[in-house]
């Protein structure tokens, strides 16, 4: 059996993701990862920029393997990507509206700075931001935190417990079962 699909890691071993249990990720899965996909892209295209600028790439590719190690995750419904998109998520995203405010209000004076380089900075700039918001907000929906098999078995209640450093069995808060 050859159907097309993803090679992922889940579950604790590598498996093979059919496109009809890609089709099953829910929307709220999905918009998270579209937004990631667009982080990465950004990041991407930043790291063109500074090597044509003669710049290091640490950061970027530091940045650009995270995100995809993420998606990866995400894809496969593992937990711990989930928790990872939550925290960065809303982390980044403070980060980011912080960074826009402060660059804004009391950054270098307009003149030392191309108007073209400005704008592009803060349009860049509110696009992550806005998207660590999406991905935060859209893997704290329910079905989000169902695909992520985040309910307890037991007494129904979500939880964001782990129950093993790398979050493959998680923990309820109301009934103690590790699942």
């Amino acid at each position: 059996m050859n159907s097309p699909g993803v090679r992922v890691q889940a579950y604790g071993a590598q498996r093979f993701i059919t496109k009809k249990e890609l089709a099953m990720i829910p929307k709220s899965v999905r918009i998270a990862i579209t937004a990631l996909v667009v982080m990465i892209a950004l990041d991407m295209l930043r790291g063109i920029l500074l090597a044509l600028m003669g710049e290091k790439l640490a950061e970027v590719a530091i940045a650009v393997t995270l995100g995809l190690l993420i998606v990866w995750g995400m894809i496969g419904g593992h937990r711990l990507a989930w928790q990872w998109g939550r925290i960065v998520g809303i982390l980044g995203a403070i980060w980011y509206t912080f960074g826009l405010g402060v660059a804004i209000f009391f950054g270098k004076p307009a003149e030392l700075i191309p108007l073209w380089q400005r704008f592009l900075s803060i349009i860049v700039g509110t696009v992550l931001a806005l998207c660590l918001y999406v991905i935060f907000f859209a893997l704290g929906r329910p079905s989000a935190r169902q695909y992520f098999r985040l309910r307890c078995p037991s007494c129904g209640k979500f939880t964001n417990q782990a129950a093993d450093f790398f979050f493959n069995r998680a923990k309820c808060r109301t009934c103690g079962i590790i699942w």
